[in-house]
Order: C-alpha cells, then structure tokens, then sequence
C-alpha cells in the first residue's frame, strides 16, 4: 500500500511516479473547462478544480486540468488554466474512447533517476488489463503481462513473475486479483517463492521457502468498502503459520460525498483496482487500493477501527479513528479530516473545490 506524504508522494504522481504523453489526432475545438460532462460520467458542478492536503507542519495542493477534447486529465503542483498550458511538476493522464486509462507522463522541475516517468497500459477487447509497461527517467523500464480466467462471480487476473535461483532454482512470485461482477476487487494474494543458498527462511530440502500474502474486500449493500482482511505469515521461518485478521473496518459511512470517490475511478480507469507491483506506483492515493481511496469507497468513512503491527511485526494493537466531513449546500464535500495510515498516524485535512 502506498502511504500519504506531505508534499504527496503517492497521490497521483507524487514526485515520484510519472509518464510519456499519448497524442490524439483530434480536429475538434478545445471545450471549455467547465464542459457540460467529463468522459461521459461528471456534471461540471462536480469537477473537482483542487485538493489541498494540510496538517500542523505543512501544506500541498494538487490542481487538476480536464481536457476533454484531447481525452487527458492533468494533475499538478501548479494550476493549469488553458489547454496545452505549462507546469513544471505534474501527470498528464491519456484515456481512449472507453475511457480507460492508456497513458501516464510525468514532468517534474527536478528529476531523479529513481522517478517514474511514463507509463502505458493495454486492453482486451473487454477492457481487461492484459499489459502494463512502465519507464524510469534513468531508462530503465518495467514490463508485466496478465493471464485472464473466467470464474464463478468474475474473473481472476494474475502475473508470474520468475527469475533463476543461484542453486539451480526458480524463485518466482505468483500475484493473483480477484474481480468481481461488478468490476471491483474482491481478493488479492501473492505466493512468494525463494531459493537463495544460506537464507535463513529456506526451510524445505530442495530449498525452497514459500511465503503467502493475501487480502480481501467486504463491500456494503450501497457499494462502499466495509472492510479489508489480511492473512499473512507472521513468523517468516514458518511460512504456513499463517494468521488472517481485520486490518480495516470502516464501522461508520455517511450517505453523500462521493466526489473524490467518482475522480479515483475516473483517474485510475482499468488500474486502479489492480494490486500488482508495476501498477501500484502508479494507482495514487484517490484509487481504490490507496489510503485515501479507501476512506472514500464509496463514501466519505465517518469512522474507522484498524489493526496496526507491534515492533515485532505482528500485528496486534488496535486504533480507532473519527474522520468527520463537511458539504457546502449541493451537498459536496468540501473538506475531511483523515488519519495518516502509517505510526504515528498523525491527522491531516483534505480540503477540496470546484470549478463550478
């Protein structure tokens, strides 16, 4: 899970996470910011215009840019105001027709060979993700390919990825995500399998040592996550002892403030659902796998109970979060108070506004 930083460096971009740009050969007027409708999905009186993250030390403000003529969204540290206007520190979004996200370009005033700096995604003809390729401004690149299988209630995603041991072994990693019916993510698990000569956690004769991870999301009759349970090991020497638990369980939600929630599944289009390690770099904190999506899948969480680990890695101790929420008079949400989901989970304020 990506974790909230001020300044952000996993919301969107992050400063750490970029791309290359997709141009559409579109011979059509710009629209104006304000158009009527976003991708089909968004009445311009809920565009979100920015988002100021804040807390006692700091302050961050994200800006967002729709272009609907050029099927692009821009999110950036500085307002854009025009189509093709400038920015020194941002992602420009792609979409095709479906509105799936395709492309990711990132600009930054000072880059870092440890920075992303593009990305691009391919589709089945069901819009399943069946690719994903990522570039770092040093050059070096990321690719993944994904298996789709049909299931009772969905479908299965998975990635194997696999590289040779030094004792004559494969160490590989099996990543599966479990999709259901209606396009959210219902289960993750990863399979790790390691070979290594002298490594301690090798328990078996043939020295391979597999260790097993694994999540899951509950979702509510009205569609927001309820909750997400987490099985892991938690003695790596004994990777079948197992432990399952409730890391999050949104206990409240309120019945209104889906804005944010609409903008991370516009953003992350065919990702964002998607817990594979190319893809999560990418699928910023407004997605449903990031902290904040989470708090706002669907709608804004009111109350919050989590489980966090001890020193030791177990995880034990459990922390209750009151997150409240504030509407202006079309009942958007103009401001929340979340908890940061890392020690020592210090509060900050989301404040949000419009274009219209």
């Amino acid at each position: 899970m990506k974790k909230f930083r001020f300044i952000p460096t996993s919301i969107f971009f992050g400063l750490i996470v970029v791309s290359s740009c997709h141009r559409d050969n579109l011979q059509k007027p710009n629209p104006p910011t304000d158009s009527v409708s976003i991708f089909g999905t968004m009445d311009s009186s809920l565009l979100i215009k920015s988002i100021t993250y804040s807390n006692a030390d700091s302050s961050t403000t994200l800006y967002f840019f729709y272009d609907t003529a050029h099927r692009k969204i821009i999110v950036s540290l500085q307002p854009v105001l025009t189509v093709g206007g400038d920015y020194s520190d941002g992602q420009e979004f792609s979409y095709d027709l479906f509105g799936m996200l395709i492309h990711i370009t990132g600009k930054f005033s000072a880059e870092n060979d440890g920075y992303f700096s593009s990305a691009d995604y391919v589709y089945d003809d069901q819009h399943v993700l069946k690719s994903a390729n990522t570039t770092l401004f040093g050059g070096l690149n990321y690719s993944a390919s994904y298996t789709k299988t049909a299931v009772a209630g969905g479908y299965l995603l998975s990635e194997l990825y696999a590289s040779p041991g030094n004792n004559g072994y494969t160490d590989s990693n099996y990543s599966a995500a479990l999709i259901n019916d209606s396009g959210r993510l219902a289960a993750n698990y990863t399979i790790y399998n390691t070979t290594a000569e002298g490594d301690l956690y090798n328990t078996s004769p043939n020295g391979d040592t597999y260790f097993y991870y694994s999540d899951s999301s509950v979702y509510d009759a009205a569609g927001n996550l309820s909750k997400r349970l987490q099985t892991y090991p938690p003695n790596t020497l004994k990777p079948d002892s197992l432990v399952s638990f409730e890391e999050y369980n949104f206990t409240v939600r309120d019945t209104k403030g889906d804005q944010l929630h609409n903008l991370g599944r516009i953003l992350f289009n065919g990702i964002g659902d998607l817990p594979f390690s190319i893809i999560d770099f990418f699928a910023g904190e407004l997605s449903p796998l990031g902290e904040d999506g989470m708090q706002f899948d669907k709608y804004p969480a009111l109350q919050t109970t989590v489980i966090v680990a001890d020193s030791t890695g177990i995880f034990n101790t459990t922390l209750h979060f009151s997150t409240p929420a504030v509407y202006d008079d079309k009942s958007r949400l103009i401001k929340y108070h979340n908890f940061a989901h890392f020690s020592p989970y210090v509060g900050y304020d989301l404040s949000i506004s419009y274009y219209k």
